[in-house]
């Protein structure tokens, strides 16, 4: 159907609808709920099945681990919005004064190469939540030391963005404010001692600002492929051990401090879902 809305007789807004066609889709909305309820299901029951090693090295389920909770339902709601997403054939489109059209909510996947580097494997999500914001979920985890026991950056958090797009399309520079909250246990062989968060159960946690820009990467017009970079600095909370750096190290002392600087750095490739 079509609403029109005048304004002073000069200027014409036209909202344009297009409902969901089962012949189109083959009745994507129950598929979109059947796809996001059975990532859901999948994920409980590998979190059951599985056993993780936390970073003390005792033997513990998924579900049981206390810290990982918050980011286990993340991880859950990603999964959840990105089955629903692929699926859904809705389309809606606006159409302003100058005929330029906002196309449906597309899903960006993406990876921080940077993290890639320190032997931290992540992946995130990016949705738009107007013409020109988003936001973007990333996700970290390393249980991997560097060759010897007396180097690691063992992490597993979460650093979400608002952004504010300056151009439209999600595409060129924009600004952004940050959150941070992680566990960590971290050591370099140079140094005296390993420092992790408190008993283990301790996250850090902080916010800050970042900026960066965004470049397409194919040119046939699709948009699929992307390529973006982006810096920050802002505040964290950390209170933490620390232990001698060597193997098994004996406890040394505690410490709370309050850390201003850089906290963020991406090179990160994207790839969008949807149309």
């Amino acid at each position: 159907f079509r609403i029109k809305k005048c304004n002073n007789l000069k200027h014409t807004q036209t909202l344009r609808f297009k409902p969901p066609s089962h012949h189109e889709n083959g009745g994507s909305d129950s598929r979109g709920d059947f796809a996001g309820a059975g990532s859901t299901l999948l994920i409980i029951f590998a979190g059951y099945l599985f056993k993780l090693q936390s970073f003390s090295k005792k033997k513990v389920y998924l579900w049981e681990m206390g810290k990982y909770r918050i980011l286990f339902s993340i991880i859950a709601v990603f999964f959840v919005t990105l089955a629903s997403s692929h699926v859904q054939g809705d389309s809606v489109s606006i159409s302003i004064r100058d005929g330029s059209e906002i196309q449906p909510r597309s899903i960006y996947l993406k990876t921080n190469i940077l993290s890639w580097g320190l032997l931290d494997a992540n992946l995130g999500i990016e949705f738009g939540i107007g013409p020109h914001l988003s936001l973007s979920i990333p996700v970290y985890y390393s249980a991997l030391d560097w060759f010897n026991t007396s180097t690691k950056f063992r992490v597993i958090g979460t650093q979400p963005e608002m952004r504010l797009w300056l151009h439209d399309g999600f595409k060129g520079p924009f600004l952004a404010a940050h959150g941070t909250y992680g566990f960590y246990n971290v050591a370099l062989s140079n140094k005296e001692f390993r420092y992790q968060d408190r008993d283990g159960v301790t996250p850090a946690y902080g916010a800050g600002i970042n900026s960066g820009w965004k470049f397409r990467l194919d040119n046939n017009g699709a948009d699929r492929l992307g390529f973006e970079i982006s810096v920050g600095c802002g505040w964290l909370h950390l209170d933490y051990d620390r232990f001698y750096n060597v193997k098994n190290g004996r406890y040394s002392s505690s410490q709370v401090k309050d850390y201003f600087g850089p906290d963020h750095a991406s090179v990160a490739l994207t790839y969008r879902f949807g149309k």
